[in-house]
């Protein structure tokens, strides 16, 4: 494997899998998975409390098919809870984890793969947390007259470790620049287009984003 593009995840250690995808230029989805557990950890989340490839629900004959998350973080060390025991794994469970490798599915993904999560959580603190290139959401369940209801917001409402989601209004510091523009752009491009915009006036307002942003960063700078 090039040196280059090992990754070294800080719950399993080194990994086989590449930093990088097929084509040799963008991020694999392995890459963000370990930047989503990097994150997670910077903000207080312990690495012991990590189970990777987690089973929220079987299904089928002996449970062959199964709903998994990318990883799951416990209230508590991983080793204490029995890993077969899918129930004794959810009443700990503080995220549940779907990572992917861009943003081309985001909305589809989060409807069937992230917030059906949530449908099986037992611990009221739970969130499901989605990830990928540009998007980083968090979800969580709201319960008002026996009712369950899926809330969504930034990545920036993440709770401290073990406490609930509290909704605040964000700050400047909240936010997390992007590893690259490319991904916005092309989403930006993406949404103009579904909206019948056509293309001579997409790339107008693409420039105009680009000269704002490009203005903001020698403001700020000066």
């Amino acid at each position: 494997m090039t040196i280059g593009f090992t990754l070294i995840c800080p719950v399993r250690g080194v990994l086989k899998a590449s930093r990088k995808s097929k084509d040799g230029l963008t991020p694999s989805e392995e890459f963000r998975r370990v930047e989503a557990i990097k994150y997670l950890i910077r903000q207080g989340y312990p690495k012991e409390n990590f189970i990777i490839e987690g089973v929220v629900k079987k299904f089928g004959n002996s449970g062959r098919n199964s709903m998994r998350c990318d990883f799951i973080v416990l209230d508590k060390k991983a080793s204490l809870v029995d890993k077969g025991n899918i129930d004794d794994i959810l009443e700990h469970s503080l995220v549940l984890a779907e990572i992917k490798r861009d943003n081309k599915k985001a909305d589809y993904v989060k409807d069937t793969q992230v917030k059906p999560l949530l449908d099986f959580a037992k611990n009221q603190s739970c969130i499901a947390l989605y990830w990928d290139n540009i998007e980083q959401r968090i979800f969580w369940n709201v319960y008002s007259n026996s009712k369950r209801t899926v809330n969504e917001g930034p990545l920036a409402l993440l709770p401290k470790f073990g406490l609930k989601v509290e909704v605040k209004a964000l700050s400047l510091q909240d936010l997390m620049l992007p590893d690259s523009l490319l991904g916005t752009y092309a989403l930006i491009e993406d949404i103009l287009h579904q909206s019948a915009i056509d293309m001579e006036e997409r790339y107008e307002t693409i420039l105009k984003l680009l000269l704002s942003k490009i203005y903001d960063e020698h403001f700020t700078a000066a």
